[in-house]
């Protein structure tokens, strides 16, 4: 189930370059120019890693570490969710 909130509030994420965080859904976004995908300076919501989910992202693991493990992952497929 995608949830989102209908303008968002994208707020620079400290200590990660180009992404922000809606501060009303917790969604994560980057912007267009990465990876040579949008608009300038466009900003495109980043999608769950899981094959078939196309929900926000809701958890990125900065830890470069945590990164090799864990992907970005919406609510309900994040690595660190109680079952």
């Amino acid at each position: 189930m995608q949830v989102s909130c209908a303008v968002h509030d994208f707020q620079p994420v400290n200590n990660m370059r180009a992404v922000y965080r809606c501060t009303k859904c917790g969604g994560f976004a980057y912007k267009g120019e990465r990876n040579k995908i949008g608009a300038l300076g466009e900003l495109r919501m980043y999608k769950c890693h899981h094959p078939g989910c196309a929900d926000r992202v809701v958890v990125i693991f900065p830890v470069v570490r945590a990164r090799r493990k864990h992907l970005p992952s919406c609510q309900e497929h994040r690595p660190d969710a109680l079952p």
